[in-house]
């Protein structure tokens, strides 16, 4: 097997499997360090979850509080818009319990401006939403448009008017209310 043609050939080298550095003594080492990464990415997961739960929550918690502000601004402008001589501190005042303080000023003197004439006249009015969205909202402040329809009365027309209107009303959560 060794002579070809006469002359001497040395046997073929077998190749040994190479050894990995971390086998033999290192072998628990290598154990180790696999299941170091193993757990390492484990926590990267778990992290990534966490993530992505609280995400979502945010996500859901947004959603919510923008539900909730868009009902809210629609009951508000029904509220502005409407109106009746025989009890209007009450609807006044029900509209200054949900201002803030500039509005509020704001409201109070031009609703005592015309407390006299709407008294005089014996005026009315009802409001309809017709329309309303979100222009822009956080968790904890919103801003609706609302678009509204006013049928007005008064004793000095013998049908009703419809004004149609529209609102920027900027909400902010107060206590767990808008």
């Amino acid at each position: 097997d060794g002579i070809v043609a006469g002359e001497a050939v040395a046997p073929a080298r077998q190749e040994r499997p190479k050894r990995s550095p971390l086998k033999g003594i290192g072998g628990p080492i290598a154990r180790n360090a696999v299941a170091v990464v193993l757990a390492l990415a484990a926590a990267a997961l778990a992290v990534g979850l966490v993530l992505t739960v609280m995400q979502s929550g945010d996500k859901s918690d947004l959603a919510i509080a923008r539900f909730e502000a868009l009902q809210a601004g629609k009951t508000y402008a029904v509220e502005i818009g409407g109106y009746d001589y025989r009890h209007l501190d009450q609807d006044f005042g029900v509209v200054l319990a949900h201002s803030t303080p500039s509005f509020k000023t704001s409201f109070t003197q031009s609703s005592n401006a015309l407390k006299t004439t709407l008294l005089r006249f014996h005026a009315t009015a009802t409001a309809k939403v017709v329309r309303a969205g979100i222009e822009a909202a956080t968790t904890t402040k919103a801003v609706i448009l609302v678009f509204l329809t006013q049928t007005v009365t008064n004793s000095t027309q013998k049908q009703p008017t419809t004004d149609r209107s529209q609102l920027e009303i900027t909400l902010v959560r107060t206590n767990g209310t808008w």
